[in-house]
């Protein structure tokens, strides 16, 4: 009996032990876990205050870094940035005069090109050499030039050379508002210099211009129908021109100056004797003030010649206005 109780009582407290160690343990591991919690949650805690202190240093040496250059830009402003504003619009004034200059420049090569172009239409329009002329190339690069030139010429809308858009509102100037401009564009009336180019393209645009001896070799080829012209009546039929050519094949043809005579013959003298001479204003005023068939008989001739003349005073014209620029 005796050994059997003992054997109970060290069973027992083999297990109560055994309870006790594995109470211990749990607790243990409790506490552990805990503490591990514990801890963790202090160091993100330290963490997040660490960086919010860190984020308000930042924030107090930026805005003491600012205050350090807003006072040192305030003593530059009085001491080596105190000219700055004048700097300014003198850099500004410079650039304007740069500008002016550029345009003064391009104007004057213009101008260069345009008396370059004019002269050769003149050296090509006189040269007797040079056979039905053409100056649709050279009216094209003088309508260019022209039109570069009339840039140059524009002015600003408004009259103290500055457009409102720039200006300030003077009674908002915290806000900076800018006036819309106001003022009507000014319409500036053609000048001379594009109304003579306009003619001289109406005139010469698709066209030959004759030289004057290719003017005088055909008013000769006009002899034979000026003397058969000469001697119809004003409604002559079939048998009226045929009767005038016959009759016209004894018509002497009349040379010289004859001045004071106002016949046919006189007039087709002289008519040639100014085309020899290269009179073709006078010549042209001789032909254009005939009558009935023989007027009719020089149209041609007359279209011809008129062109030659009005091609001649345009290009005058433009030489003129070219040099007065």
């Amino acid at each position: 009996m005796k050994a059997q109780k003992g054997n109970l009582k060290k069973a027992f407290k083999k297990n109560l032990l055994q309870e006790v160690d594995e109470f211990k343990e749990n607790l243990t591991r409790q506490k552990d876990k805990e503490l591990e919690e514990k801890l963790k949650a202090n160091e993100e805690l330290l963490q997040t205050k660490h960086a919010n202190e860190v984020g308000l240093l930042s924030i107090t040496q930026v805005k003491e870094f600012n205050k350090i250059i807003k006072d040192k830009i305030e003593k530059e402003r009085n001491g080596r940035l105190a000219h700055l504003e004048e700097i300014n619009s003198e850099v500004a004034d410079l650039s304007k005069s740069i500008d002016k200059s550029s345009k003064i420049l391009s104007k004057n090569e213009a101008l260069v090109q345009l008396t370059f172009q004019i002269d050769e239409i003149k050296s090509r329009i006189y040269n007797n050499n040079l056979p039905n002329v053409r100056i649709d190339e050279e009216l094209s690069k003088l309508k260019v030039l022209s039109d570069l030139l009339c840039t140059f010429n524009k002015k600003s809308c408004c009259d103290d050379g500055k457009c409102c858009s720039s200006k300030r509102d003077t009674k908002n100037e915290n806000k900076a508002k800018i006036v819309s401009c106001k003022c009507q564009p000014k319409t500036n009336p053609p000048s001379l210099l594009s109304v003579a180019l306009s003619e001289l393209e109406t005139t010469c645009s698709g066209k030959t211009i004759l030289s004057n001896e290719q003017i005088y070799n055909r008013w000769n080829l006009l002899a034979d129908d000026f003397k058969t012209a000469s001697l119809l009546p004003p409604n002559s039929g079939i048998l009226g021109q045929l009767g005038a050519k016959i009759f016209s094949l004894f018509l002497f043809t009349k040379t010289g100056n004859p001045s004071a005579a106002t016949d046919f013959d006189s007039v087709y003298a002289r008519v040639g004797d100014n085309l020899r001479i290269s009179n073709l204003n006078e010549a042209v005023e001789e032909v254009v003030s005939l009558k009935g068939w023989s007027h009719r008989v020089c149209e041609g001739w007359i279209e011809d010649a008129r062109r030659k003349l009005e091609v001649q005073r345009l290009v005058e014209i433009l030489d003129c206005e070219i040099r007065t620029l």
